[in-house]
């Protein structure tokens, strides 16, 4: 087997792809990439997969020789990154793949590709066709309050609804929910609802570019699979009714704040220095006049600041927060400045966008920490 292929063409595909390989070794060759060069089509097909999701890509090359092989992922990557910008040739004989670009020569050893776990063969001609950017949006919104908690399956997907007239992505770990409504007009006839694990939605959103404009999605009862550019993704779907969040949300808070995220965010940054780092919690007291961000740790000490650039009229409050969670929340709210929901100091409170005039929505919700 033969083929070649330029370094740029490969290399970013390769980073992106490996994302899906195994951290851990429970089946060695899944720590592999499987390889397919085609002759007739000079084509490149490299799959990963963790068996729970897998994804196939298809890249252009040179091949003078088509063949079938497996070859450690990251040994590969690591390899074709520390080669130069230019042309690179690979041969595969026996259990040696050879690579080579100028001066430089490696011998890889490749495992049985027979080992390696069949890829589906999905049809996608009866997929769902969705505009990329705003798939990317809603993944990027809500991906981060996903739970990591493996005793809690359900928790470690993102609830994704499709109805004819909008979308809803949401995704909570019990102590932070995050959800994202698009409007618009859908090809389905009825509302359709999966929860999908978060791994495979992060590695096609991190993907998307403005080349490529759309997504194929096809919905199945255990699988979802999705098809962008020359990348095929398949997963399962979760099994299991996802929590009723909308029941936590949907409270009516009188108190309402509207504070520039830029201050806030600086404010918050400088006092959780003195957070402690059991439960990174920073402290908020808010009045019409004043608004102050404290932490104290009874190990290192203390530290306030004040929160100048703000609007609030209602009764004062103080609430406390994980710092951590906060910015997380920030880092996906897009306007200048941000519109908070709050109840009491034991309510959750709600975060939003402020002014935003778009066909989308998004809303955050966050739990308070009890106040020492």
């Amino acid at each position: 087997m033969k083929f070649s292929i330029e370094k740029k063409e490969i290399i970013v595909s390769l980073q992106n792809l490996f994302t899906i390989v195994p951290s851990k070794n429970t089946m060695p060759v899944l720590m592999n990439f499987l390889i397919d060069a085609d002759e007739a089509e000079n084509s490149l097909t490299v799959t990963a997969t963790d068996l729970d999701i897998t994804s196939v890509l298809t890249i252009k090359a040179m091949v003078t020789e088509g063949g079938k092989f497996c070859v450690p992922a990251k040994n590969f990557i690591d390899v074709i990154n520390s080669l130069f910008d230019d042309v690179i040739y690979f041969e595969k004989n026996d259990d040696l793949l050879s690579v080579k670009c100028r001066r430089a020569s490696f011998d890889i050893l490749c495992p049985d590709y027979n080992q390696y776990p069949l890829v589906p063969e999905i049809s996608f001609e009866n997929a769902k066709k969705m505009e990329a950017e705003s798939f990317s949006k809603m993944v990027s919104s809500t991906s981060f309050a996903v739970s990591n908690d493996t005793n809690r399956q359900i928790f470690m997907g993102l609830f994704w609804k499709i109805t004819p007239n909008y979308q809803v992505m949401a995704a909570t770990d019990g102590k932070k929910i995050a959800e994202f409504t698009l409007n618009g007009e859908y090809d389905v006839e009825e509302s359709v609802e999966v929860v999908v694990p978060t791994k495979g939605l992060i590695y096609l959103q991190k993907i998307i570019n403005k080349d490529n404009p759309e997504i194929q999605v096809l919905m199945e009862s255990k699988r979802i699979s999705f098809k962008y550019g020359n990348t095929m993704i398949f997963s399962h779907v979760i099994n299991g009714t996802y929590p009723d969040y909308k029941r936590v949300m949907d409270v009516e808070h009188k108190k309402e704040l509207i504070v520039n995220k830029k201050v806030f965010l600086e404010s918050i940054k400088r006092v959780a220095l003195m957070a402690g780092d059991d439960t990174f919690r920073v402290k908020f007291d808010i009045s019409e006049d004043t608004f102050i961000v404290s932490a104290k740790n009874e190990e290192s000490g203390d530290a306030t600041d004040y929160v100048e650039d703000y609007s609030y009229s209602n009764e004062p409050i103080s609430i406390a927060f994980n710092y951590r969670f906060i910015q997380s929340i920030f880092n996906v709210i897009e306007t200048d400045e941000i519109f908070v929901k709050l109840g009491d100091g034991n309510a959750p409170v709600l975060f939003y966008n402020h002014g935003l005039d778009k066909n989308y929505a998004s809303r955050f919700l966050l739990m308070p920490l009890r106040i020492t």
